[in-house]
């Protein structure tokens, strides 16, 4: 029994490989004023189609909201990257990226919104027969496509420099 054990204890570290790293830092960006009467957290996975539903319900009440611009509502979207969607990591590692070298404020939002959107193409089914860099080349050239303000080469190292 105690060789049973022993064993299970190093399949993990031997399998170790085959996952999706976690962001040592959690991922998200933050709109509003600094010094709020209310704060506002929300977790997200960009393709998780229950975030997606979230975010839908919650978009519209923001931006009635002004929430970029609000001087009593600060809001943190948090992009995490759930281990059951495999490639949703990458995606929030691109958000990283944006939040780190934002060229317009309107960027994260407009990159969380492309991907939402486009959900399907990055799901596990659908990048079944990819590598990891072959999804990320994808991923890099959607963000180009979306946000074109950001060069491919840049985008790249979102995947190189994720922390």
């Amino acid at each position: 029994m105690l060789k049973f054990i022993f064993i299970l204890a190093f399949v993990p570290a031997l399998l170790g490989e085959q996952f999706t790293p976690i962001p040592r830092r959690p991922d998200g960006y933050s709109a509003g004023t600094l010094t709020p009467k209310f704060y506002l957290e929300a977790w997200f996975d960009l393709l998780c189609p229950s975030s997606f539903y979230s975010y839908t319900q919650l978009m519209p009440v923001l931006q009635k909201l002004n929430f970029m611009n609000n001087t009593q509502l600060r809001t943190t979207f948090h992009v995490t990257g759930f281990p059951w969607y495999h490639n949703s990591v990458f995606f929030a590692q691109v958000l990283r990226f944006l939040a780190n070298n934002l060229q317009n404020q309107n960027d994260i939002w407009t990159f969380i919104n492309a991907s939402f959107y486009n959900q399907g193409k990055y799901t596990n089914q659908a990048t079944i027969n990819m590598t990891d860099a072959q999804v990320q080349l994808q991923l890099t050239n959607f963000v180009h496509n979306v946000l074109p303000s950001y060069s491919i080469q840049n985008i790249a190292l979102a995947f190189t420099n994720a922390t």
